[in-house]
């Protein structure tokens, strides 16, 4: 197994300024940013426990494969954009194969909902903002190679400097027969780019890069269309 991007439902919010000298130009920058965080494959003291997208689902968590590996999110994901409660689905293997997974399961965490620049955005989620805090919540494995049921509660913290788009955690899941802690890095997935436009038409084009927990980046590209509501503002909100 190893982890990468792969599908997720994550709600995706672009927002775009234009500036005076932007608009004289005809261009205009945007940004985009993920409700989710990555969570990257956490090391234990049995091996490696991945993360990804909580499908509600007691079956095997999603992933996809390529080469004979399997490519999972990593999301952890609000279940509303905005909201404390997040979750995602676990699999924990000895030694990264798919053979050697020993349990599978899901958990629900609380993450502060502060969002001092009242955007819509929780704090801990923007790159402008600290990234550190305490993590609670609970854990179910769905299956497990032993066939026993197990239940945790999950403690841990997250840590992120500001202006920085990756960070570490740790998270311990604490059940009657003992804990087990697993320790990774997180990255909030963000885009950036540029909108160029013409007078007079109502489509613009969208050119943007894509960064990736992984490390790469992706150009993406798209055309939508706009309104002008007056030509004395300075700014304007594209959904």
């Amino acid at each position: 197994m190893k982890s990468n991007i792969a599908r997720s439902g994550a709600s995706v919010v672009v927002m775009c300024l234009l500036s005076c000298a932007e608009v004289l130009a005809n261009s205009a920058s945007w940004t985009g940013q993920c409700y989710s965080i990555s969570l990257g494959v956490g090391v234990t003291t049995y091996g490696w426990t991945y993360f990804t997208t909580y499908d509600g689902s007691s079956g095997p968590p999603l992933h996809d494969m390529k080469d004979g590996y399997f490519i999972v999110s990593g999301e952890l994901k609000p279940v509303t954009p905005g909201s404390g409660t997040n979750r995602t689905d676990y699999g924990s293997s000895i030694d990264g194969s798919y053979a050697g997974i020993y349990e599978y399961g899901h958990a629900s965490v609380a993450l502060p909902t502060t969002d001092s620049d009242t955007n819509g955005f929780p704090d801990i989620i923007q790159l402008n903002k600290s990234g550190n805090t305490a993590i609670t919540g609970t854990a179910q494995s769905d299956w497990t190679y032993s066939g026993s049921s197990y239940t945790y509660t999950v403690s841990g913290n997250l840590y992120r400097a500001i202006g920085n788009d990756t960070g570490t955690y740790s998270l311990t899941l604490t059940y009657s027969l003992g804990s087990m802690t697993a320790s990774g890095s997180i990255h909030l997935p963000h885009w950036s780019g540029t909108i160029t436009y013409t007078r007079g038409s109502s489509n613009l084009t969208m050119v943007g890069t894509l960064f990736q927990p992984d490390g790469y980046t992706r150009t993406l590209t798209g055309t939508t269309s706009y309104i002008i509501n007056s030509t004395n503002l300075n700014n304007s909100l594209i959904d």
